[in-house]
């Protein structure tokens, strides 16, 4: 009994230092942010109709978030049956320690922290494989957007270098440990074997929720370029988008830095079809609230339903 008091009070703690680094990240990004002038000039040309394409990009944001939650339900099967309801919890309290980490590499142990300590580390695997399928989509789309939108692919070298030599990384760790370890060696076949107990039905759905939540996170962004007076024709917001997307998750970078790196990738993405460089960055700064802070916000004050 003591031993799950203990345990609770230390999942406790984890969450109480992910929130508190979360907004310490976010304090010192507003802080230091040094274009406020021309934030709030933008901000006062919308009318009626810019705020309308900003309210219906926030109302998708819980659509957004439940594509994830689906996905997270389903990816859990082989280990336990999470409620929606749950699973929904989960997805928002990973986003605090997503905010505070490298590249949203604290999301999915944030999301584990209710579990049983023997289901945590396939429960992250599993999470891992829907994060997986949502990056392959992102490059499957995004490179030949790239290509057709620069002609030219050195835009993405340095990014795609960075990406290749971190799964280099991660590959030379595990097949050492897997030299030197008998006990990684069945702790990884275990793995292995949670994965595959996925069925093709729960696949096929985390699948379309991936699908899904990429075409919302297009819309809204799109919505956001429309809010800010950036005007694109469905050809060039079918290049831009996608290229916008793939530069953004192949760079490295931890969410409270997000900003000036979104702001940069966009005006790469969309200056070609506008010299509005200033409401370019706007829309993708915008956008990083409704799907970052705002979502952070929310988890910080979120109540554990009643279903754990």
């Amino acid at each position: 009994m003591k031993e799950v008091a203990g345990d609770r009070k230390w999942q406790k703690g984890l969450e109480w230092g992910f929130l508190i680094l979360a907004y310490l990240f976010l304090l010192y990004k507003v802080c230091t942010y040094d274009d406020y002038a021309q934030f709030f000039s933008q901000l006062s040309e919308f009318s009626l109709t810019h705020w309308c394409f900003a309210l219906l990009a926030l109302l998708l944001m819980p659509i957004n978030l439940l594509c994830e939650a689906t996905k997270w339900k389903h990816l859990l099967s082989p280990l336990i049956q999470r409620p929606l309801i749950s699973a929904y919890y989960d997805v928002f309290k990973g986003l605090i320690a997503a905010f505070a980490t490298p590249n949203r590499l604290g999301e999915f142990p944030g999301r584990a922290l209710w579990m049983p300590p023997s289901m945590q580390i396939p429960a992250i695997t599993l999470g891992f494989i829907g994060s997986i399928l949502q990056i392959l989509l992102i490059f499957t789309l995004g490179l030949p957007a790239i290509y057709y939108l620069f002609h030219n692919i050195t835009y993405i070298t340095q990014p795609a270098s960075y990406f290749i030599c971190g799964v280099l990384l991660i590959f030379i760790i595990l097949a050492a440990g897997l030299y030197f370890s008998q006990r990684l060696k069945s702790q990884l076949k275990q793995l292995l074997h949670t994965i595959s107990q996925l069925t093709a039905k729960h696949f096929f759905i985390v699948l379309i929720a991936t699908i899904v939540r990429y075409a919302i996170f297009s819309f809204q962004l799109y919505l956001m370029l429309l809010c800010c007076h950036i005007y694109l024709s469905p050809q060039q917001a079918l290049l831009a988008i996608p290229a916008y997307y793939f530069l953004i998750t192949f760079t490295p970078s931890i969410s409270a830095a997000e900003p000036a790196i979104r702001g940069s990738w966009a005006m790469v993405a969309f200056a070609p079809f506008s010299s509005n460089t200033p409401g370019i960055a706007m829309a993708a700064i915008l956008l990083w609230i409704i799907n970052g802070v705002i979502p952070l916000m929310i988890g910080s004050v979120l109540k554990r339903p009643p279903t754990q």
